[in-house]
């Protein structure tokens, strides 16, 4: 993504085809909450109006894909940028004192609100138990040493952070998570581990995140959480959307032992909220 100085909402899209059945829709390259935002409230507009859409949220950009063969991207391609036009349209007025809005934008509402019906965008704060110890952080020491920090003044850091969703990829229910604290900042290893145990909590560059499951990977593993990310047998098979906020909470190695066995037998409940800006 383009480090770059962000434009001001309503934002330019740029829309590319990416197969006979699919829509690429692009918001300015840059990585920021205030487009993720933007984008996870016109996808529910998108959502609504193409039902039968499957819709993927990532960053600054949505791919739709639809069941049927585009017949004409120059004509989706217009509709699309009408839905925005109107979407945007009204999120400006929920910013205006009614005195100030003028008759042109009375009437846009006015038909934004018959042609699209928006659903309030609720983001869910998710807790989740991380052990920092050391037999389930084999680069922590490393990354201090690195960072300059204490163990303790890294997993404070690192714990007091509450992070946003951005996409989930490379793995089923690997979130990629910003909000890092810029003094927690560090490359990915030189050279990739083959092997990196399910619930790993990595560091790489400007992001935190977990291994949903065992795979290689290159990021700096600072701890470990014994709770499952992703069950494909499970309606959703992954809990958290983009958009959504993550906070994690340090444990002992014997809260760790215990969530496992509270998770084998099926009664451990991630902690979730509805989240509020603080």
């Amino acid at each position: 993504m383009l480090d770059a100085k962000e434009p001001k909402p309503p934002y330019f899209l740029e829309y590319h085809p990416y197969s006979e059945y699919a829509l690429l829709i692009q918001w300015p390259q840059i990585v920021s909450e205030n487009i993720l935002e933007d984008l996870s409230a016109f996808k529910k507009v998108l959502q609504n109006n193409c039902p039968d859409a499957i819709l993927t949220a990532a960053y600054a950009s949505i791919l739709a894909v639809f069941p049927e063969r585009i017949t004409s991207f120059p004509f989706l391609k217009a509709q699309i940028k009408k839905d925005y036009e109107l979407f945007s349209e009204e999120k400006i007025k929920e910013h205006l004192d009614p005195k100030d809005q003028s008759k042109k934008i009375k009437n846009t509402i006015k038909k934004a609100k018959n042609t699209i019906k928006t659903i309030p965008a609720q983001k869910i704060l998710y807790k989740i138990p991380v052990c920092y110890e050391a037999s389930f952080a084999p680069d922590l020491e490393a990354v201090c040493t690195q960072l300059k920090l204490s163990p303790e003044a890294l997993i404070s850091k690192h714990s007091k952070a509450t992070y946003t969703v951005y996409g989930v990829g490379f793995l089923p229910g690997f979130m990629y998570l910003g909000g890092l604290d810029s003094k927690l900042e560090i490359p990915r290893k030189s050279s990739p581990r083959m092997k990196v145990p399910s619930g790993s909590v990595g560091l790489a560059a400007k992001q935190t995140g977990i291994y949903p499951c065992e795979s290689p990977g290159g990021w700096q593993l600072i701890g470990q959480t014994p709770i499952p990310l992703f069950n494909p047998l499970q309606d959703p098979p992954f809990f958290a959307q983009v958009g959504d906020k993550i906070q994690f909470t340090p444990i002992s190695k014997d809260a760790y032992k215990l969530l496992q066995i509270q998770v084998a037998a099926g009664i451990y409940k991630i902690e979730k909220t509805i989240y509020t800006k603080p």
